[in-house]
């Protein structure tokens, strides 16, 4: 009985490998921080861009990258070729971790305290690589 209960349950988890289909493309975009304080990069995209868009996001959280470090962004349909079908570009605000901890965020926006701010489309991160570089290069 267990030779048997053991069987189908590896011919389940074949038969399930087999039918996911993983999309060719790029899964993440790399952000890597060369510099030698910590940051916080804070993502944004959408399918409809208004010029407000384009200003710090008080209401989305970052990922704190340490100096000489990177995170990855995770894709939001499983690769990025298939997102930058419905968005213009991808967004990255880059902020120090200390003025993001301890500033309020209505603040940074009103006095522009953003270290950079990427504005990139599927043509620059294909020319990036899918790697961008804090400060730029």
């Amino acid at each position: 009985m267990k030779k048997l209960l053991f069987l189908s349950v590896a011919a389940l988890c074949c038969m399930s490998h087999s039918c996911v289909e993983e999309r060719e493309g790029h899964h993440f975009i790399t952000v890597k921080n060369n510099g030698n304080d910590t940051i916080v990069c804070v993502e944004r995209w959408q399918g409809r861009i208004e010029p407000d868009d384009t200003l710090y996001p008080c209401h989305i959280g970052g990922l704190t990258i340490l100096p000489n470090n990177q995170r990855e962004f995770e894709a939001g349909d499983e690769v990025w070729e298939e997102d930058f079908k419905i968005i213009p570009f991808i967004q990255f605000f880059i902020i120090n971790d200390s003025i993001y901890k301890n500033i309020p965020c209505d603040t940074i926006r009103k006095y522009n305290m953003i270290l950079h701010h990427y504005k990139l489309t599927l043509e620059d991160l294909q020319r990036m690589n899918w790697v961008v570089d804090y400060p730029p290069k």
